[in-house]
């Protein structure tokens, strides 16, 4: 066996997707292009013998970068090739000069990652409803509008995610919210539809308060009243889980913070993100 890793480019959006499929991650072509353009080099590709075997990916914000979209073709699992494309991207990110990497396991995949030395954090959870019919509490984020959520962003997070923010609004404006009063930006809410569901996240609020991201959550439900909506909380952040349960989120099975290299602490102002790739 002749395993290689190579750049995964626009060309390999098929592959990919097929890939996503088979796990029903409902990711969509656009979602694979945006990855692509978010981090062009942080993107990988793994062959066997020539063909394609799997996948794997690096979204960075400085010193933190997220390890994601980690898929290994079914005939070629159990022959060492998901570690070489785990090995591609911390070998990326030590070119970067990250100094945390992380990422959300699945059950089936939290002792493959603990094998290669990353660190149980956190339960990741995933919660999910459908739409509800009402009236929106804030406004749609415009384009002029996406400076100062950038510095709200980054002033809440202490990361510079401005790529993120920017490609996922551009993909989904109808999907983009913001709220903010006197005071200026106090949250914002980006979501993507596929074809099953709309996934919400990124969702960054003023620490320490709910009212904004309940107002943000209605706000995208009441916009597709017929539509599934799922998102994803860390179990740390209280606040959020205590709001999505009093909206009648139900809880599916959770996935594990994990993390390799210096503990970052998250803050509480990060309510929602519905994948770390995603923001």
């Amino acid at each position: 066996m002749k395993a290689s890793i190579v750049p995964f480019g626009s060309g390999d959006i098929p592959f990919g997707k097929a890939l996503t499929d088979g796990e029903e991650w409902h990711r969509t072509p656009a979602d694979w292009a945006r990855l692509v353009r978010i981090e062009p080099r942080g993107v990988f590709k793994a062959t066997v013998d020539g063909a394609d075997a799997g996948v794997a990916a690096v979204t960075s914000y400085g010193m933190l970068a997220w390890l994601h979209s980690v898929i290994v073709s079914a005939k070629y699992r159990g022959q060492g090739v998901g570690k070489m494309l785990v090995d591609a991207c911390i070998d990326y990110c030590d070119g970067l000069g990250v100094r945390t990497l992380k990422l959300d396991a699945v059950p089936t995949a939290k002792g493959f990652y603990e094998k290669l030395e990353f660190k149980p954090e956190f339960e990741s959870l995933r919660l999910s409803r459908m739409g509800a019919k009402g009236s929106a509490l804030v406004q749609r984020m415009r384009p002029e509008d996406l400076p100062r959520v950038e510095a709200f962003d980054q002033t809440m997070t202490k990361l510079d995610r401005t790529r993120v923010i920017r490609e996922l609004h551009k993909d989904n404006p109808e999907w983009s919210f913001m709220a903010r009063d006197a005071h200026g930006v106090r949250g914002y809410l980006l979501g993507r539809p596929s074809d099953i569901r709309v996934d919400l996240g990124p969702c960054v609020c003023v620490s320490g308060t709910e009212q904004w991201f309940v107002k943000l959550v209605r706000s995208a439900m009441s916009t597709a009243p017929e539509k599934t909506f799922r998102i994803c909380v860390a179990s740390t952040n209280h606040k959020a889980l205590i709001a999505l349960k009093g909206m009648d989120f139900r809880e599916s099975q959770p996935s594990t913070r994990m993390y390799m290299g210096e503990r970052f602490q998250e803050t509480d102002a990060s309510f929602a993100m519905i994948s770390p790739e995603k923001g």
